[in-house]
């Protein structure tokens, strides 16, 4: 029998879990929902525009969230079937009933006709279908939406780096605030805001990104994704400049023309302290770099004038012991040629 004390420990502890498998079952529902509303906003904004090959790229970024998707269900199936298999399948059936109210809004979604049937853009109902039937349903098989080829070449963009890691700070932040028993599962209407939302935020990057007036037009008659540079100035469109200068009051123009001269004038400053620093720096290295070389040929100098010297005094000591050993001998010639008698006095002043 378990006492007081572990009872209430127990009932908290399954309380927690159950709090755990509604966040995991209904933040990745909110996600999924989230992205099918940006890639219906992505087609509803290239629609009437030629080179669509966006749209794909757009399409892969939700398989990939449905795939996570039926990843998340496959392991809350896994670890709490046997335990929570009851509350797991309520979870999964108020998941079901809030994806189909949210999809079937008009206001969000398109709907379209076809045999007699409402259905949504075929670009979306693969996804739509995999999450109904493959991810709320995820038990023992493991599946997979496979991802569609792409024409566009990739680029690494590094904002996108620092919001991955704001994501994961966020999840870890939220299972935080669930492990202290204070999660609340979210409501149709409170998703169907936080679509609206992502939406309305998804068709100003498009048309910021792409270029776009308004949707199907295209400025400058093409169709380009700016990446600025860290450090870099940001470009503005001429067509945006002229409109907005038209706007502005004389005195307004003025300050900012002031304001822009100055900028420029500070930046100037600032790139000629660099030219004049390096200018210093490469002056500096060519003097250490003389000095050096005048060191060498010093070295060298005394290196040769050594030797020398040394083979004058190796030459004389042979002339001195030749001269010794005929004086032993009783040789006649008691005087020395004077060119011997040179470099023994070399030799000698040498050692002393």
């Amino acid at each position: 029998m378990l006492n007081q004390i572990q009872q209430q420990q127990y009932t908290q502890k399954l309380d927690q879990t159950q709090m755990e498998i509604q966040y995991y079952i209904y933040q990745d529902l909110e996600n999924v929902l989230c992205l099918l509303g940006e890639l219906e906003q992505t087609i509803k904004t290239f629609k009437d525009i030629e080179d669509k090959s966006y749209i794909p790229i757009a399409q892969n970024k939700t398989i990939l969230q449905a795939n996570l998707s039926f990843g998340i269900h496959f392991d809350q199936y896994s670890q709490h079937n046997k335990k929570y298999g009851d509350f797991l399948k309520q979870c999964n059936e108020k998941a079901e009933r809030i994806f189909k109210e949210c999809v079937s809004d008009l206001d969000l979604f398109q709907i379209y006709e076809q045999d007699g049937k409402k259905i949504i853009d075929p670009k979306i109902q693969d996804i739509y279908n995999f999450y109904l039937k493959k991810s709320l349903k995820a038990e023992k098989n493991f599946d997979q939406l496979p991802l569609l080829p792409i024409s566009r070449e990739a680029q690494f963009i590094p904002d996108v780096v620092v919001k991955v890691i704001g994501g994961i700070q966020t999840v870890d932040n939220q299972l935080q605030k669930v492990r202290n028993g204070t999660y609340t599962s979210p409501t149709t209407d409170i998703i169907k805001d936080k679509i609206r939302k992502r939406q309305v935020y998804c068709k100003q990057q498009l048309e910021k990104n792409f270029n776009l007036v308004n949707d199907g037009d295209i400025r400058n008659g093409r169709m380009e994704i700016e990446v600025l540079k860290i450090g870099a100035k940001p470009t503005i469109n001429k067509y945006d400049q002229d409109e907005s200068q038209m706007n502005k009051d004389p005195n307004e123009k003025q300050n900012e023309e002031q304001n822009a001269n100055i900028l420029d004038n500070e930046q100037i400053q600032t790139e000629n302290n660099e030219v004049n620093g390096a200018t210093n720096n490469i002056e500096q290295n060519n003097q250490e770099n003389k000095q050096v070389t005048i060191k060498i040929e010093q070295d060298q100098n005394q290196t040769i004038n050594t030797k020398v010297n040394n083979q004058k005094h190796e030459e004389a000591q042979k002339f001195q012991i030749t001269a010794q050993m005929k004086k032993k001998k009783g040789d006649d010639h008691q005087d020395i040629d004077d060119g011997t008698q040179e470099i023994i006095q070399d030799t000698n002043k040498l050692e002393k």
